[in-house]
Order: C-alpha cells, then sequence, then structure tokens
C-alpha cells in the first residue's frame, strides 16, 4: 500500500502508524522519518510536492535521526533544602519521595520555531508537573518547593517563561498554562492527566499551539522573544508520588501537523460484471506488469482500475473518465453509447480495497467523502489529445526548467541528436512544439519519432499532474528498446502505483525485476490470475506462461 501527503519544508508530524513503510520524495529518494504506533516524523529539507509512504516487506518501524540531540542538566532537591546535580539520570524525578522537587534544564537555548515532546508517566496524587520554556535561568525550588502550583504560580517556574502542568491534588483534568508575567490559566481536558501521556508542543515566533495526546488547547499568544532554555519540572508536598520523562524530543524547525492522508493505489481488486468479465479479483504491488493473450481481459483490468480510481475526474484533454475511454476505444457515439458499452444486465461493480464503484451509476453524484486516486493513462492512442492539453497548459509547465533537463538528457544518451529543451512557436498559423537543438536548430515534435515522442509526453504528464496511479496499455507500441528500457528504469524511480500491460515477455520481464508479474486469461467470464514469480525460468525454458493461467 502506498500512501501520500503534501509537502512541506520541515518537520511533518502525522497520525500514521507506520510499522514496515518508508518514506520517499517525488523521486524516490529516502527521506528521514521516525515512527511509533500511530505517529510518524518526516523530515523535509529539499524540494518535493510530496512524501510519500511506501509499504516495505520488512517489519519494524523507520528509526531515522529527525530529532536534534539534547542534553539536560538535572538538578534535585533534598527535603526541599540541598540542591544536588544529578550525572547519572534515568528519567525518575520524583520516586515516592515527600517535600522533593527536581527538574531538568537544558544546555542548549532554543529559537522558534521549534518542537518539543514530553512523554511522562505519573503515579500517585502528589504535586505539580510542568514544561517550561523561553527562559534564560534556571527554576528556582528551592523556597517552600512543597508548594502547589495553584497555590502561587509565582512558584516553580522561571521567572519571564512560559510553562504548561498540572497537580493532581487540585485536578486530574485540569491543564495550568503560566505565561511570562505569573499568571495562569486553566484549561479542562477530558482525559485523565496522571498516567503515562505526551505533551506536544509547537513555539512559533508569537504563538504556542499545545497538545496533550487528542486534545488541543487554543493558540496561545507569545510575547516578547521566542527564544531561551526548556525545563520540566516536578515536586511533592506532604503527599508521594512517581513521576517519571520516559523521553524529550526536540526539532529545531517548521513543524507541520498532517491532516489529511492521501492513499495511492490499491493491493486488492475485484470486479464484477464488468464489459467480458463477471468476475475476478487480483494483488497488485507498486509496480505491476500484466500478460496475456488476446482478449484476455487486460485492457479491461486498466479500465476498471480507471473507473475505480475516479470516474468524475477531468483527464488532460478530456471533459472525464468516460470520454477519455470512449475516445481510447473508438466508441463513436459519446459518453451514452460507452454507458451501454460498458453496462450488462446486472450492475457492473468494480471494488478496490475499501472502495466500490457501481458503473451503472456512473453520471450519479460522487459518494460523499469518497476518496479519489489521481491517475494517469498511458496509450499512443492518447498522445494527440495530451499534446493539446500541455499546449493549453504551456505557460505553467514551461517553468519545470529542471524536469525538462532530466527528461532531454535521457533523450540524449539515445538518440543521434542533442536537444536542451522545449519550446511553444507560431508555425502555419498555429502554434507547435519545437524541440531546441544544442546548435540552436529547431525540430518540430511531430518530425521526430513517436516512441521519443510518446516518452517526452508521459515524463511531462507525470511531473506536472504527480499522478498515484499510472496505467500504461501496450506499453511497448511505438517504442524502441533502448525507450522502453528508460521508461522501465523510470518506474523505479517514481513512488506511484504502476500497472501495465504488454505482448512481450522480455519487456514483462525487465519491469518484473522490481515488482510483480501477473498473468490472465478469461474464461466463460471467468478472470484467471496467475502471479509469475520466476518468469526468466519460463523463458530459459522456452515457457509461455500465458498459456498455463
Amino acid at each position: 500500500m502506498i500512501y501520500r501527503v503534501r509537502a512541506e519544508q520541515g518537520l511533518l508530524v502525522l497520525n500514521f502508524d507506520a510499522e514496515g513503510y518508508y518514506a520517499v520524495d517525488d523521486h524516490m529518494n529516502a527521506l528521514n522519518a521516525y515512527g511509533e504506533k500511530d505517529k510518524l516524523y518526516v523530515k523535509v529539507d529539499s524540494p518535493t510536492k510530496y512524501v510519500y509512504l511506501i509499504k516495505f516487506k520488512k517489519k519494524g518501524y523507520p528509526k531515522d535521526d529527525v530529532f536534534m540531540p539534547i542534553e539536560f542538566k538535572v538538578i534535585k532537591y533534598e527535603d526541599c533544602e540541598k540542591a544536588v546535580e544529578i550525572k547519572e539520570f534515568n528519567g525518575v524525578l520524583i520516586n515516592n519521595e515527600n517535600n522533593s522537587s527536581a527538574y531538568l534544564y537544558s544546555k542548549k537555548k532554543l529559537d522558534a520555531p521549534f518542537y518539543v515532546e514530553v512523554n511522562y508517566c505519573y503515579e500517585g496524587k502528589a504535586d505539580n508537573f510542568l514544561i517550561g520554556l523561553f527562559t534564560n535561568e534556571e527554576p528556582n525550588s528551592s523556597a517552600l518547593c512543597n508548594g502547589k502550583l495553584l497555590g502561587g504560580c509565582e512558584r516553580y517556574y522561571a521567572k519571564g517563561s512560559y510553562a504548561i502542568g498540572f497537580d493532581p491534588v487540585y485536578s486530574t483534568k485540569s491543564l495550568i498554562f503560566v505565561d511570562k508575567d505569573g499568571s495562569c490559566y486553566e484549561y479542562h481536558v477530558n482525559k485523565d492527566l496522571t498516567g503515562c501521556n505526551v505533551i506536544r508542543i509547537y513555539a512559533h515566533s508569537n504563538m504556542l499551539f499545545i497538545r496533550v495526546d487528542e486534545f488541543e488547547l487554543p493558540p496561545i499568544p507569545v510575547k516578547g522573544k521566542s527564544e531561551g532554555f526548556i525545563y520540566i519540572v516536578g515536586n511533592s508536598g506532604a503527599l508521594a508520588s512517581i513521576q517519571r520523562v520516559n523521553y524529550v524530543r526536540v526539532y529545531e524547525g517548521e513543524i507541520h501537523e498532517v491532516k489529511g492522508i492521501e492513499k495511492v493505489g490499491y493491493n486488492e481488486v475485484e470486479i464484477r460484471n464488468f464489459r467480458g468479465i463477471e468476475y475476478g479479483k487480483l494483488y497488485l504491488d507498486r509496480i505491476n506488469v500484466i500478460i496475456g493473450a488476446n482478449n484476455a481481459g487486460k485492457t479491461t483490468i486498466l479500465d476498471a482500475l480507471y473507473l475505480l480510481s475516479d470516474p468524475y475526474q477531468k483527464p488532460p484533454g478530456f471533459k472525464n473518465s468516460l470520454e477519455l475511454l470512449s475516445y481510447l476505444h473508438n466508441v463513436k457515439k459519446g459518453n451514452k453509447f460507452l454507458y451501454r458499452f460498458y453496462n450488462t444486465e446486472v450492475s457492473p461493480r468494480i471494488k478496490g480495497d475499501e472502495i466500490e464503484v457501481d458503473i451503472s451509476e456512473i453520471f450519479s453524484k460522487s459518494e460523499e467523502g469518497r476518496k479519489e486516486i489521481k491517475t494517469l493513462y498511458m496509450s499512443y492512442r492518447l498522445i494527440p489529445r495530451y499534446l493539446k492539453f500541455i499546449k493549453e497548459n504551456w505557460e505553467e509547465i514551461s517553468n519545470y526548467t529542471e524536469i525538462f533537463r532530466e527528461i532531454f538528457d535521457e533523450v540524449n544518451e539515445i538518440s543521434n541528436e542533442e536537444y536542451l529543451t522545449m519550446s511553444l512557436e507560431p508555425f502555419a498559423g498555429e502554434y507547435t512544439f519545437y524541440l531546441i537543438r544544442k546548435d540552436g536548430k529547431r525540430v518540430r515534435l511531430n518530425d521526430i519519432g513517436e516512441g521519443i515522442r510518446i516518452f517526452i509526453v508521459s515524463r511531462i504528464l507525470y511531473e506536472y499532474l504527480k499522478p498515484g496511479l499510472l496505467l500504461w496499455d501496450d506499453i511497448e507500441s511505438h517504442l524502441n528498446p533502448a525507450l522502453l528500457g528508460k521508461i522501465t528504469a523510470w518506474f523505479t524511480d517514481i513512488p506511484s502505483q504502476v500497472v501495465v500491460t504488454t505482448h512481450n515477455l522480455y519487456v514483462a520481464y525487465e519491469i518484473s525485476k522490481d515488482g510483480k508479474c501477473i498473468a490472465v486469461d478469461l474464461k466463460n467470464g471467468q478472470l484467471k490470475v496467475k502471479e509469475i514469480e520466476d518468469l526468466k525460468r519460463y523463458l530459459d525454458t522456452g515457457i509461455d506462461p500465458r498459456k498455463i493461467v
């Protein structure tokens, strides 16, 4: 399974269980990520439109370095009098002592924006536990260290700082915020603050965002400079408690809490009563190549995936998905005819993972809340329409200078010419595309080989649209072996799910090296599916795997 989120520079914080996943950018470059159950942190420090989360076969969570190492000075008061620096700290601030106090004080000053995450456990019902920010002096816990936070907010925090904490003697469901002037503000939460919890603080230049597990305080304005040291204080009076800090995580830089996670592609697809397929089910990987004889259902599978992804999407150069399929299959009578072409006496249904589409209701309103998957359908038949779309959006697409450089570097490796870029210029009363050679001469795009034209168009559209799912029918058509090699290698460099069909077993073998080969056949309406785990063995022995499905 593949997911993706919009990327922003800094640290992305996602509510996502990333066991078995790793994070990459638009070009499959690995990103540093740290995951645990239901939480993932991804560090983005290079340009990318999306961050992709891709399921890997290994178990476990990503454990890269995304947080900065931070050291603390640890001070503990014995009987509220003698301050002792603790050299070997095991995380326990208070260990059932009465009239005691302890604090952690960072050795590094932090400048907003930054993120602090404190995982703590509080057993018992003694006095306060709090976290402070933006201080330039250590907390003063020497006087009346058995006092309560609400008994005098001037105690147990550093003057001029901000602090957030709680006092279970007063309430286990009230967070207390202390501002730099020593004033206290109470926030009722819907959970018990004792036990084990996580406090997350996003510190910006003029605002604090504070969350305890899933409870979020209203944004809190910050006055003055947003810089200083951080500290954590625990204390007990007449009652005892155990207060433990399990970890402190710090990230200095912009923080972005991600709300929407988009699914990319499918693990499992089920087709019922769709064109010639009465029933069929197949399981997909990230890269998939489908082989089969003529009329075995290969293209029907791509059409089903396309409609499942979003039957209401507006493809490049077309009004909707049905118009694209009508054009692709040379259906001349428009959408209504195509609708009858797909419909049967039984309403056709396509199901992928948790999403189901009823083709008989293709013109009805989209299901509320349904998550579509942006899909690019590639076929040599669609190139004229796609070129028209690129022309109409050239003002924006022409700014993708780095992408054009990458595309033509690859074209030049297999071409007798050396091209630099592409332009749109007037010719015979209309605008046409030219490829600009290194010697300054221009060559019309329509005058070069169709294979190079398909290669260029597919790469431009992919970078412009950033689809989550790439479908390619009859991939070897009009592509020579060198271009096919470039495209199959490109599949491994993009994070989208890829599903292609081919008649060529050697092409299938090259693609399946980094993915899955699926042989299909259609018999009496039933889609027969067989995963080919070792296609090379079939090639070496001369056995055609398409004949044993």
